[in-house]
This record gives structure tokens, C-alpha cells and sequence, in this order.
């Protein structure tokens, strides 16, 4: 019987590391739409707490499926290891089957997760001193493009796009119409039709300079953002690449934990029916 549940475990453990990796396929990073498809991990990590309550279960190794997605690309291959460590380290930390030791059985994994990471790239980037380029690029293009995304998502949500853009089109015909009138009655001493002709193309010109002059703004704030990312980690990251590991995978927990205990407390339910 026992020979028989550890098949069932191997078996499942697997299949949610393939599925959980299958998912993240799909996440674009950047476009927050996407993380929806991260929800396969709490799957994976809530079913390996739930069959772990008792102290390190060896099924949770089944995870290094995984690892056969890591020739994909950079990001994949972070994501492979980072979730087959995350995992096995779940398995270890896991202290009972509360929903509270559930929450918090992803906390110190991502931690230790983070460590190991953070390790292995700055004892990459001393190895390969090249490699630090291309991560300084790397990451200075993703932070960049992530905070304006997170600026433009702040101010303009879906739900007011509409509203947005209707503000945006009366604020330009008022423009437009300030200046053809003020130019027309300038002019009124030769009311011909020539000069209301004459004050439209000056409107347009003018308007549009205005809108040039908005766009100038934006790409002058992004040019700020990447220039802060590029002195925050420009001949640092081999320093920087564990704390911003750790920092990076532990801001995860609060939603990552809840998550997990949710999946873990379902497995237990389901349990009791099978």
C-alpha cells in the first residue's frame, strides 16, 4: 500500500512540475495579463506541503522535471531551477498541516532559493566577466520597462480608457478652437476668409507641437528610469546579486503563501473524499 502511494506522489509530483512549467511558458514578463498563467506553481508547491507535513518527503525530487526546460532561454532556465530549489526546500520547511505552517512553508525556501541563485550568478559573472554586461542589460531593460508600464498602469487603468481618451479629444478641439478665435478676432479688421483658413493651420501646428511636446515628457522619464536602474547595478551586480535575488523572490511570499496554503488545504479536502 505505502509502495503504492508513493507511485501516486512521484506520479502527481511530476505532473505538477510539467504543468506549473508548461504555464510559465506562457508569462511575458512585463505584461501583467500573462501572470495568470503563474498560478500553476501554488499548485505544485501547495500539493508538495500537503504530502510533506510529516518532514521531507523524497517525491519532491520528482521535481527536477523541470530542469529539462532550462535550454530554452535565460528566463526559462532561471525559472526551472528557481522553482525545482523552491520546492525541495517547501518539502523540508513544511512543519504540520495548518494552513498557517502552509503560508509560511514558502518563506524561508524563497530565502534560501534566493541565497542559492544569488550565489551561482556572482560566482558566474566572476567566471565570465562578459556575462555581467549582457545581465546589467538585461536587467536594466526589464526594470525600466516594468516601472513605466507600472506609471502608465497607475494613471490609466482599462476601465477609464474611454473616459481618458474622451478628455484627451475635447481638450484638443478646445486648444484648436482657443486658438483659431483669438487669431480671427485679431484679424477682424479683415474678416476674409483666408485668415480663418490661415488660423487653423496655425492651430495645427501649434497643437501638434503641444503633443510633441508631452511625448518629449514621457521619453525624457523613461530615459530618467533607465539611467537610476543603470547606476544602481552598473559594476555591482556581482555584489548586488544575492541581496536582489532574495529581495526579488521573497516580495513573492504574501501572495505566494496564501496561495499555497489555499492549494495545500484543497489537497487535504480532496483527500478525504478519495
Amino acid at each position: 500500500m505505502d509502495l503504492e502511494i508513493d507511485y501516486v506522489e512521484y506520479g502527481l509530483q511530476t505532473a505538477f512540475s510539467v504543468i506549473a512549467m508548461s504555464l510559465l511558458l506562457l508569462v511575458e514578463p512585463g505584461n501583467y495579463r500573462t501572470y495568470f498563467f503563474g498560478l500553476g506553481l501554488p499548485l505544485l508547491f501547495g500539493y508538495t506541503a500537503f504530502i510533506s507535513n510529516n518532514g521531507f518527503n523524497k517525491a519532491s525530487l520528482a521535481s527536477a522535471i523541470v530542469l529539462v526546460y532550462t535550454p530554452i532561454n535565460m528566463f526559462m532556465a532561471f525559472l526551472a531551477v528557481t522553482v525545482f530549489l523552491c520546492n525541495n526546500f517547501i518539502s523540508v520547511f513544511t512543519a504540520s498541516d495548518s494552513f498557517r505552517a502552509h503560508y509560511s512553508s514558502t518563506a524561508i525556501p524563497l530565502i534560501m532559493t534566493g541565497l542559492f541563485i544569488g550565489a551561482g550568478l556572482a560566482g558566474w559573472i566572476f567566471l565570465n566577466p562578459s556575462f555581467e554586461s549582457e545581465m546589467e542589460t538585461t536587467i536594466v531593460d526589464f526594470g525600466t520597462e516594468t516601472t513605466i508600464t507600472t506609471i502608465k498602469a497607475a494613471g490609466l487603468g482599462e476601465e477609464n480608457q474611454d473616459e481618458e481618451m474622451e478628455i484627451f479629444v475635447n481638450s484638443t478641439v478646445a486648444a484648436t478652437e482657443s486658438y483659431v478665435l483669438q487669431n480671427y478676432v485679431e484679424n477682424a479688421a479683415n474678416p476674409e476668409t483666408q485668415v480663418l483658413q490661415d488660423s487653423f493651420e496655425g492651430a495645427s501646428k501649434e497643437v501638434i507641437q503641444d503633443m510633441q511636446q508631452e511625448q518629449n515628457q514621457e521619453e525624457v522619464m523613461e530615459q530618467q528610469v533607465r539611467q537610476m536602474m543603470e547606476s544602481t547595478v552598473q559594476g555591482k551586480l556581482m555584489i548586488l546579486a544575492i541581496p536582489i535575488s532574495i529581495m526579488i523572490l521573497y516580495a513573492l511570499q504574501p501572495v505566494l503563501g496564501l496561495l499555497t496554503a489555499i492549494s495545500g488545504k484543497l489537497f487535504r479536502a480532496a483527500e478525504k473524499y478519495i
